[in-house]
């Protein structure tokens, strides 16, 4: 409402790219490192959004291919991004797209194949109960197929127990994220 998601967000891609860059200077082995960042619809649609990342990139010196753009479905599905192809743009300068938290958006899979998209994050909703909801578990193995299917990676949010994560792995998700790994993390924390 008061337009600060601009600043904010240019905030956010300084500080987290800049952070990228030392970290791969620090740490030569992690020279692969990817960064994912969650982007907001209003960024998205902002003229000079994609332009001033790609200075951003430039001036850091960094390989574009190991950023990864977070966004949600229901920013997916808005006529405002579908209609001005802004993440036609995104895959042309070399950036990976991601969708957050599928499943409890606005699912529309007939947009899935049409959009350049590299991977979804299963939500944690789904995670949380796997192995004890025989539904989550058939919802969690179908959104894995599918992304496989369509040539995308699988990320599942929300791991918390050693259990969930096998179960993951052998339904074929190869990423994940959650407590069984690591809380949120300083910039300290996570250096160490």
């Amino acid at each position: 409402e008061t337009g600060l998601i601009y600043d904010l967000g240019d905030w956010i891609f300084n500080s987290a790219i800049s952070q990228w860059r030392e970290w791969q200077q620090q740490f030569p082995v992690c020279a692969d490192l990817v960064l994912h960042i969650n982007l907001s619809p209003i960024q998205l649609t902002q003229d000079d959004f994609f332009i001033c990342l790609e200075e951003l990139l430039v001036k850091n010196k960094l390989d574009r291919s190991g950023l990864k753009l977070e966004i949600t479905e229901s920013c997916l599905i808005s006529q405002q991004v579908k209609s001005s192809r802004v993440l036609d743009q995104a895959k042309l300068m070399g950036l990976q797209l991601c969708i957050d938290d599928f499943g409890t958006g606005y699912s529309c899979l007939s947009h899935l194949q049409e959009l350049p998209l590299d991977s979804l994050k299963i939500d944690r909703s789904f995670v949380m109960n796997l192995g004890e909801n025989d539904n989550d578990g058939a919802i969690v193995r179908t959104i894995i197929a599918l992304a496989h299917n369509l040539g995308m990676e699988v990320v599942a949010e929300g791991i918390e127990t050693y259990e969930q994560w096998q179960k993951l792995k052998a339904l074929g998700c190869e990423w994940g994220q959650g407590y069984l790994f690591a809380k949120p993390m300083n910039i300290q924390q996570a250096t160490q």
